[in-house]
């Protein structure tokens, strides 16, 4: 058994794939091995859509089921660039406080695009506790505006003051946490008030609560538990506390990416 995505096969949140204009994957390719979108390099690599397998109580933005499954039109070999993430078992706690990572090409802060050469942009963020989670998106609310709900698929991180965030162009892009020597898949980015905002934390797509869907479907995997009891090891802290170009990857965190779909920020591209 594998305890690694396996080799033809993404998983990413699919609510862009809910408009018309999304559905023929014949017009996508899935861009692999590049930290650059504007210089992809000689050991970038593109492969077709075969399949996606979508989530069914996917009901719209904040909702459950945020999730789905792509097969690749064939077997991705992998790279010092390419490589696999884990996926977490369903018995995996993820503690409040837990540092963890985000990765991806979207905006640097609100309203600010990523400039070229757009390298890919890391961001430090620690996990919040479901119930504190949501009372922060109760907190300044406007008049008659419904409050967000964190269902039980759903796990938020960052910062109760903002400081720090995934942002537009995020969407899809990985959360990963090291648990004991693997480098595991957290979360998804799904959805979020703004970037970087007090109160308003981000949420991503639980990755523990869908094994059972993701066994369904590819019943030779194995996920990854828990069994050292180390905590996270940190990587150097960005100074200025924000996603910066030219920010560098160490090696072990080469894989964080590219073994994820973005609808968004071009690891699929329109043909």
């Amino acid at each position: 058994m594998s305890r690694y995505v396996p080799q033809s096969l993404i998983v990413f949140i699919h609510h862009y794939l809910r408009h018309p204009r999304f559905r023929d994957l014949s017009q996508y390719q899935v861009l692999l091995g590049v930290t650059q979108l504007s210089n992809p390099g000689p050991q970038a690599c593109c492969l077709g859509v075969q399949q996606v397998i979508v989530h069914p109580t996917y009901a719209g933005q904040t909702s459950s089921g945020d999730i789905a499954l792509v097969q690749l039109s064939r077997k991705v070999q992998y790279s010092d660039l390419i490589l696999p993430i884990c996926l977490p078992d369903a018995s995996l706690h993820f503690r409040p406080g837990k540092v963890c990572w985000v990765t991806g090409w979207g905006n640097l802060r609100h309203s600010v695009n990523l400039p070229s050469p757009q390298t890919l942009q890391k961001v430090k963020v620690p996990i919040i506790d479901s119930k504190t989670c949501a009372e922060l998106y109760r907190k300044n609310m406007g008049d008659g505006l419904t409050p967000r709900n964190i269902q039980d698929d759903m796990i938020c991180a960052g910062y109760p003051e903002g400081r720090r965030d995934a942002c537009k162009g995020d969407s899809g892009g990985p959360m990963v946490c090291l648990v004991g020597k693997s480098w595991v898949l957290a979360g998804i980015v799904s959805w979020g008030e703004g970037c970087a905002i007090k109160n308003r934390p981000g949420v991503y797509s639980r990755l523990t609560y869908y094994e059972n869907w993701i066994h369904s479907y590819i019943p030779e995997i194995e996920f990854v538990k828990d069994s050292s009891g180390r905590e996270l090891r940190d990587w150097q802290e960005d100074s200025k506390g924000q996603k910066h170009p030219g920010v560098h990857l160490p090696d072990h965190a080469s894989f964080l990416t590219v073994s994820l779909l973005m609808f968004s920020v071009c690891l699929l591209i329109l043909m």
